[in-house]
């Protein structure tokens, strides 16, 4: 004989319960009644799990674009500084920032501007791979992960998602080419190196201290 029982959660079907016996004669009405509850004990302890799950993410993602928060990148870089020193590997760090983002908010309002941020942030995501990790340090500014990259090959990518990146602000802001540029910050380690805020300060100085490039996509 079975019983099968829903585990149902906020209206949703989350699976199902099932309890077999070999006897053959029909479970008694306080079994169904317990499996029912059983059945209710689950489904709240897979809420709170996904739950959990839900806050963890939320703790590491940058509310408005999606993408990791810094301190998620800061913790994340330095676990891959000790990886690639234990393994003589190199791993790099790129800042990029659209300048200027403020002249978006104010001809066309704040959630313009939000809107484009989501935008550069889905653009960067699908122009690094898998391992590669992006965020949202502050405001226009974005950072990326790069583990096994050198210097040499963090520049290149760095320089096709400014190229990609300036494109799309021509494309959805025509008139506004000239105001908003992107420029960039590579540190690599051990070079720049060894310590997670030490390479993220040396990508940012770079950064600033670079002359804003040509905004021909």
């Amino acid at each position: 004989a079975l019983i099968f029982q829903p585990v149902m959660a906020g209206g949703r079907a989350l699976g199902v319960l099932g309890i077999g016996r070999r006897a053959s004669e029909p479970w008694p009405a306080d079994a169904v009644e317990l499996a029912a509850l059983l059945a209710g004990a689950v489904a709240l302890a897979l809420s709170h799990d996904r739950l959990a799950t839900q806050v963890r993410e939320l703790s590491i993602r940058d509310e408005l674009t999606g993408v990791y928060n810094e301190t998620y990148l800061r913790q994340r870089l330095q676990e891959e500084i000790r990886r690639a020193a234990m393994y003589q590997r190199p791993c790099a760090y790129a800042v990029f920032a659209i300048q200027r983002l403020g002249d978006v908010e104010a001809r066309y309002g704040r959630g313009e501007a939000e809107q484009l941020l989501k935008r550069v942030a889905q653009l960067v995501q699908h122009s690094v791979s898998d391992v590669d990790r992006v965020g949202r340090v502050s405001g226009g500014q974005f950072a990326v992960l790069l583990p096994e990259r050198s210097k040499r090959e963090a520049l290149e990518i760095v320089e096709r998602i400014r190229r990609q990146v300036q494109g799309l602000l021509a494309e959805v802001l025509p008139r506004l080419p000239e105001s908003l540029v992107i420029v960039s910050g590579v540190a690599e380690n051990p070079l720049d190196g060894n310590l997670a805020e030490i390479l993220m300060q040396k990508a940012a100085h770079q950064m600033m201290q670079q002359p804003a490039p040509p905004t021909t996509p």
